[in-house]
């Protein structure tokens, strides 16, 4: 997942990275100026000066290349610290919805979270290997097309290795992530109870058909001790060009949290989504 941190000393070399590109583009101005001028019209300046100007004439391309390639590092760092910005905000936003969506929920505030998932086309290593298990006829290659979480609020449960398939064949979309990414509209949806890693197979295969993963996805995650939630409420996010970016989703333990979750979460996906048109 992203890991939003926009500290203070990025703030201050973001600003920095401005002034530099602006100062930067001042002195090759400046350059281009003084290349045009006649030699010697430099016979009225100091006689000090005049050898520094005529090797500075004969040398100038080093400075401007030197300075246009400063210059084009700068605006990197620059956008990379713009996006650090971006997920920072992300990222409070998401911790907002989970707060104001839960605020009547006791528990640990990992029972209840907001995550947001970004589509990608490919996924290179996903593991475990879900492409070569059942059930067959998925189409679970690495560019079949992922949902990966991005961004969940909190500070716990961050290093999470969850995703969904989410290909072109809607009918094929994994999960109550995939569902809502294929039916593009929000959906809420109650599993039934948590599953916890002693769950029998009747109730695996139950939770599996309501969630739209299959129980072999479902044992692997109870093997890993996580404890699979009762209940989800989310939508799709739009990004750039009102494309489809990825999908924001509660999801809680509790059998009805998510589903009456106090939160109009329509508000919210649209702001993720002029926010992420930049990243």
């Amino acid at each position: 997942m992203q890991n939003p941190n926009y500290t203070e000393w990025k703030a201050t070399l973001r600003n920095g990275c401005d002034y530099f590109i602006l100062v930067a583009g001042a002195f090759i101005a400046g350059i281009a100026l003084i290349s045009k001028q006649d030699k010697g019209q430099f016979s009225e300046w100091p006689t000090q000066l005049q050898p520094v100007l005529l090797w500075f004439l004969q040398n100038n391309w080093w400075f401007v290349l030197g300075l246009t390639a400063l210059a084009a590092i700068a605006k990197i760092i620059k956008e990379r610290l713009d996006r650090t910005w971006v997920w920072t905000a992300v990222q409070a936003i998401v911790d907002r919805i989970q707060t104001e969506a839960f605020a009547q929920q006791p528990g640990y505030a990992h029972h209840h979270r907001a995550t947001l998932f970004r589509h990608q086309r490919c996924k290179w290593w996903p593991f475990p290997l879900r492409y070569f298990v059942d059930p067959p006829g998925k189409r679970r290659w690495p560019c079949s097309g992922w949902l990966v979480p991005a961004i969940r609020s909190g500070h716990t449960t961050q290093h999470t290795t969850t995703y969904f398939l989410a290909p072109d064949d809607a009918d094929k979309a994994e999960g109550v992530v995939g569902h809502i990414w294929a039916s593009n509209k929000e959906v809420a949806l109650a599993a039934g109870t948590a599953l916890r890693r002693n769950a029998d197979d009747v109730a695996i295969a139950d939770y599996a058909g309501k969630t739209f993963v299959s129980a072999t996805w479902a044992k692997h995650e109870l093997s890993n001790d996580k404890v699979l939630a009762a209940s989800f409420r989310g939508i799709p996010v739009e990004g750039k060009a009102g494309r489809k970016w990825g999908v924001l989703i509660l999801d809680s333990r509790d059998p009805d949290a998510a589903m009456k979750a106090n939160l109009n979460i329509a508000p919210y996906a649209y702001c993720l989504g002029k926010l992420l048109e930049r990243v």
